[in-house]
């Protein structure tokens, strides 16, 4: 009898070190969705599942998809979605930088809707800071600032001539990928990781 009182205690100590686990102690290979995503998938999956076949559910979709970003990226929602260099070039109408920065994740294995995100961001550092970035293909950053807005058309044209992505929301269908363009903005960089 003792030993059975032995293993009993022994099986609730096990039993109690794995109450943290998620899904009862299985390992999942889950990756961590960004805190845009769960917007995305409202409007995607639960609100127009269908916006890829019908253009009059794709034209809601996408006012329902600018709506959204322009309650979100004040609040930073953008900042962990990883970003490449476009251009970096010293500000011509002031002091510092500018360095253009660009989504381009949509051909990462995993399936996050952040990744269809395209969109620019022209960031406005010091020098010093944007001496340190490289403007390598391959070099993905998180930026983190402030003073976030959105880029007419005609102030990407006078802060940088040109941009990635239009400045227009939008989304786009392609036989093989869809885009989801939610247009430029502006911020000043406090820092990169």
């Amino acid at each position: 009898m003792r030993i059975s009182i032995a293993t009993l205690i022994c099986l609730v100590i096990i039993s109690c070190g794995q109450t943290g686990t998620p899904n009862n102690g299985q390992v999942t290979n889950e990756i961590p969705k960004r805190k845009i995503d769960k917007y995305l998938e409202n409007i995607f999956f639960s609100k127009y599942p269908n916006y890829q076949d019908n253009e009059m559910i794709r034209d809601k979709a996408t006012i329902e998809l600018r709506k959204t970003i322009d309650s979100l990226y004040k609040k930073k929602y953008l900042e962990d979605v990883p970003l490449k260099i476009f251009k970096i070039k010293k500000n011509p109408h002031g002091k510092g930088a500018i360095v253009q920065f660009y989504a381009d994740n949509q051909y990462e294995v995993d399936t996050m809707l952040s990744n269809e995100l395209g969109f620019d961001v022209i960031g406005l550092m010091s020098e010093e800071l944007a001496s340190t970035l490289s403007e390598s293909s391959d070099k993905k950053y998180f930026i983190y600032g402030h003073n976030y807005n959105r880029v007419t058309q005609p102030m990407a044209d006078i802060l940088v001539g040109m941009t990635y992505y239009s400045t227009v929301t939008e989304i786009s269908t392609l036989s093989y990928s869809t885009k989801f363009k939610i247009g430029n903005f502006i911020c000043e960089i406090d820092s990169l990781k």
